[in-house]
């Protein structure tokens, strides 16, 4: 099975090259609202609104099923690792501070309640790596979407793209994947 990834800046043209792929055995697990290209289109669609709905698609194509989709098209990872985030802060964090101070308060003390603090950040590293290594063990065709990053080496002055998540998995994923793209707008000189 193919396992790709193609990045790019928003409105580049990454969910609407999902349109190349077959209607009947492509499904395409949506995390954006506004994904025009889609509307409309015969492609079996499932919104991804949680982090537990991230969970949920690993568990709903882990076993193969004989007249399933053959490809899955997760848009986008950049949403997924906010999800990812943001229940680590609204959940988690507040059940492990309810356990740790037997129920007597759910916010941690000396920080914000809706930045992450260290322990969160590790936590997110696992569970990001958890489920690109799911997603890319499915037994299908995988391809997943992502908005760029840019960072510029101050120096060298050289520009690194690399896929919208935080930390160092931005430069970690793509080992997950067969292949990666990056999308982009030229114009040739005439």
């Amino acid at each position: 099975f193919v396992r790709a990834l193609l990045h790019g800046d928003s409105g580049i043209g990454k969910t609407t090259s999902i349109l190349t792929l077959p209607v009947d055995k492509t499904f395409i697990a949506i995390s954006e609202r506004g994904a025009l290209p889609l509307r409309r289109k015969e492609y079996d669609i499932g919104l991804l609104e949680s982090w537990e709905d991230c969970r949920g698609l690993i568990r709903d194509f882990r076993e193969p099923k004989p007249d399933g989709p053959k490809i899955l098209v997760v848009d986008s990872l950049t949403e997924c690792s906010e999800m990812c985030k943001a229940h680590i802060v609204q959940v988690d964090r507040k059940a492990l501070i309810r356990e740790r101070t037997d129920n007597k308060k759910d916010k941690p003390a000396g920080i914000y309640d809706d930045l992450m603090a260290m322990e969160d950040w590790n936590l997110y590293s696992s569970r990001m790596n958890g489920f690109l290594s799911a997603v890319c063990h499915l037994p299908m065709h995988v391809i997943l979407t992502a908005l760029s990053l840019r960072k510029e080496n101050k120096k060298t002055g050289d520009t690194v793209k690399a896929p919208d998540v935080n930390g160092a998995l931005a430069f970690e994923c793509p080992a997950y994947f067969d292949v990666v793209l990056h999308m982009e707008n030229t114009e040739e000189a005439i």
